[in-house]
């Protein structure tokens, strides 16, 4: 996606020819160490490696509706965009399979297939995708009563694990933020859309990972102290 990116630059007039064709040769030979070094490791140490490069994570949160509700609005695979933002589309494809589109960073597009392998009404989904998918990954959510009748505890576990000779940094460009970062960033998107219809964005709420309270300056603030 890097030289992609690069390749595009030289499109433009104003850009340094001779600086986009440094840049463009230290990223290839980048590439080329990556994948020799990465095919290596899967030779001498096949499990150690393939562990290595996988991520699992697990978050939960509770949303104030009735697990069947959770579990209706999640089910719809057209409403993750709504609340998991590095999403373009979703759409089912038919046999349990489904086509995602993802933004990633520098407006480059990841696409993938994904398979339903359980579904369990009111309380549980997974996927994950399709085999030879550049982006593979690996994703359930469950639905169950919160204590108390306070709501549904809504549980996500996500496993990712890169293709062989794919840059580790793939997970980042196309979710954009460290894979629990993200998890808990659409759970409270999805939480929002649940109980209020729609996702609502603070002027905090916007900028990831530690940073200032306050907005900049140079940004204007409506009266209502944030941006809706």
């Amino acid at each position: 996606m890097d030289l992609s990116s690069l390749a595009t630059a030289f499109g433009s007039e104003s850009n340094n020819k001779a600086r986009l064709v440094a840049a463009t040769a230290a990223v290839a030979g980048i590439t080329a160490l990556d994948a020799v070094c990465g095919q290596r490791l899967s030779a001498e140490r096949p499990d150690a490696a393939e562990e290595e490069q996988r991520t699992k994570v697990k978050r939960s949160i509770v949303v104030n509706c009735s697990p069947e509700e959770a579990y209706r609005f999640w089910r719809d695979f057209n409403n993750l965009p709504k609340f998991m933002t590095y999403l373009e589309s979703v759409e089912s494809t038919g046999d349990h399979r489904s086509h995602w589109v993802a933004n990633g960073l520098g407006g480059v597009k990841v696409e993938w297939d994904a398979d339903l392998v359980r579904d369990d009404p009111n309380r549980l989904i997974a996927w994950r995708s399709a085999s030879g998918a550049v982006f593979q990954n690996a994703g359930s959510v469950q639905f169950e009563k919160a204590p108390g009748n306070r709501g549904t505890l809504v549980h996500v576990e996500m496993d990712y694990a890169p293709n062989r000779g794919v840059l580790r940094s793939l997970a980042g460009k196309v979710l954009g933020m460290d894979i629990g970062q993200r998890i808990m960033h659409d759970l409270r998107n999805f939480k929002q859309m649940l109980e209020v219809g729609e996702v609502t964005q603070s002027d905090a709420s916007i900028q990831p990972g530690m940073h200032a309270a306050q907005p900049p300056a140079s940004v204007p603030v409506s009266a209502g102290g944030g941006n809706q």
